[in-house]
């Protein structure tokens, strides 16, 4: 698997991991600075949590990147561009989440028990022990499974359980949470366990995947901290939920069997730009109205790809070889 954090058409990083025993396996990451034309090997070695590792890469800005790997697990710390990479400890042993909102905040999480770090990762203190049921029900990497700070005051979590849909937000750096009830899918009837998770979009708002056990899984999204929700409008091909970018909270692109759309009003409503691309479609990663990156799946594999039209065409670029 290869996870891609692209800043510009320009800079990038990617993490590639390779599972050779139970979650665990080698890691390499590489670095671009011409559009994916040269990958440069930055940090090599084994990770003893393979999914931890794929949902803790992440560059803040063109200096600061954390990524969680070793064995045992440590989080990693870069601030100049991935040249150097300083080991620091973490709290546990292992854990489900590392997210930090900028270079300084941060928070980890190991089931069920939830630290923060003011100092960029080289202390930890523990906070409060969040909701039971927002703790996930596997282990896995997926974007809509994750603990999400847009600051290092505002937090999401999703949930998993029986009843109305939920997510829960923080106010306080993660001290409390408040549990924020989400609709069902239109159609839907609240039975059986519900699995709702949450992104930070762009500057403001969020946005919620509900998906109950016996009906299609919908999109919410709420500008007002939780308080009101609307339902993104599905695709008009088969209704199904696709690989979502963000140009920013409203902007959005949209691949769905091989068909790119586009929403200027925060899926309410959707344009048809290409039906050109591969049914399967991930990582997309929106710069801006004409450029993104993503990564396409043919029959020999996957590959990165690179627009610089809007979506109407692509080229595909030289992806990094682990060795």
């Amino acid at each position: 698997l290869v996870s891609y954090n692209f800043e510009s058409a320009q800079l990038g990083w990617a993490l590639a991991v390779t599972e050779t025993r139970l979650n665990q396996g080698p890691f390499w990451i590489f670095r671009t600075v011409d559009g994916a034309k040269h990958w440069q090997r930055q940090l090599v070695g084994q990770t003893s949590s393979f999914f931890l590792t794929l949902a803790s890469f992440q560059f803040l800005d063109p200096t600061h990147g954390f990524v969680a790997v070793g064995n045992p697990i440590s989080l990693y710390r870069t601030t100049d561009g991935g040249m150097h990479w300083l080991a620091l400890g973490l709290p546990y042993a292992d854990g489900y989440s590392v997210t930090f909102a900028d270079p300084l905040h941060g928070w980890f999480l190991a089931l069920p028990h939830l630290w923060s770090t003011s100092d960029g990762g080289n202390t930890w203190n523990q906070l409060p022990d969040p909701p039971v049921d927002s703790t996930p029900q596997f282990l896995e990497f997926d974007k809509w499974n994750n603990l999400v700070f847009r600051s290092r005051l505002e937090g999401w979590l999703g949930s998993n359980g029986a009843g109305q849909p939920h997510v829960y937000s923080s106010a306080d750096g993660g001290h409390s949470w408040q549990r924020r009830e989400v609709p069902l899918p239109s159609g839907a009837v609240a039975s059986g366990t519900l699995r709702t998770g949450v992104q930070a979009l762009p500057g403001a708002g969020v946005i919620a995947s509900v998906n109950p056990s016996t009906s299609p899984s919908a999109l919410f999204t709420s500008f007002d901290g939780g308080t009101s929700w609307s339902e993104v409008t599905p695709l008009p091909l088969g209704g199904g939920t696709g690989d979502l970018g963000f140009q920013d909270n409203l902007h959005w692109w949209e691949i769905y069997v091989g068909a790119l759309y586009m929403s200027s009003d925060g899926g309410q409503t959707w344009n048809h730009i290409s039906d050109k691309l591969p049914s399967a479609v991930s990582s997309l990663h929106i710069l801006d109205s004409q450029h993104a990156w993503a990564q396409m799946f043919f029959a020999e594999g996957s590959v990165l790809a690179f627009t610089a039209d809007g979506g109407l065409h692509w080229t595909r670029a030289n992806a990094p070889q682990p060795t």
